[in-house]
């Protein structure tokens, strides 16, 4: 077998494959974030003028929402085809069998990103496109991926999946979304660094320790 870096670069072309051959994530994904976003805008513009300070809860709700229907339908599909079980047969080290899922998963929600954020600003009328922001949105979806990949991993084989997931993850990920959203806020408001510096951190933290402790507990998720 090859090592782990062939193992994860051949299980995350596999996941991109499925995902282009049938464009129903990604897909999902943006029509699910558009209208959450749609929604948002009328539901505020009648009730106040400035609608640039809701941008950061929007943005980010918008996200983890879309994020839920990529993380349940990536995990169910293998455990409906059977997949999961071919690769667990193999000498397949599971621990690539994560990051490849977390690797997908965040280039569909940054994908996701590069398709919402010029929409958000015609709808909302507020330029959001600021360099400061990129970092945050790849930590956020990093984070968002990471841990979603190993709680969905968990209830993929239950009935209840689609309901388990967010209630699950939502608790887990308040730190990662408190901290995005309030940079987020930070940086459309033009704020210095060192008013925001410390929430990006702390972000930056908990993906690496998700992202580890996740990393070690996969293969006991999966395998039962």
């Amino acid at each position: 077998m090859p090592g782990i870096y062939h193992q994860v670069l051949r299980l995350f072309y596999r996941e991109l494959l499925i995902e282009f051959r049938s464009k129903e994530q990604l897909t999902t994904m943006f029509i699910f974030a558009l209208t959450t976003v749609i929604i948002f805008q009328f539901s505020f513009e009648m009730r106040t003028g400035n609608v640039k300070i809701l941008i950061p809860g929007v943005l980010w709700i918008s996200i983890f929402l879309s994020s839920i229907l990529s993380l349940n339908r990536s995990f169910s599909r293998d455990h409906e085809e059977n997949a999961l079980i071919g690769m667990l047969s193999t000498p397949l080290d599971p621990l690539s069998i994560y990051i490849s899922k977390v690797l997908t998963t965040t280039f569909l929600l940054c994908a996701l990103d590069l398709i919402l954020l010029p929409i958000m600003t015609i709808l909302l009328n507020s330029s959001i496109f600021y360099t400061n922001l990129i970092p945050v949105l790849i930590l956020g979806n990093i984070g968002i991926s990471a841990t979603g990949a190993i709680v969905a991993s968990t209830v993929a084989n239950t009935k209840s999946r689609e309901t388990l997931l967010p209630v699950i993850l939502l608790p887990l990920l308040l730190p990662v979304l408190l901290g995005c959203v309030t940079a987020t806020g930070a940086i459309i408001d033009e704020k210095p660094l060192q008013q925001y510096g410390n929430w990006i951190q702390i972000v930056a933290i908990y993906d690496i320790i998700f992202t580890f402790a996740s990393g070690l507990m996969f293969h006991f998720t999966i395998e039962n």
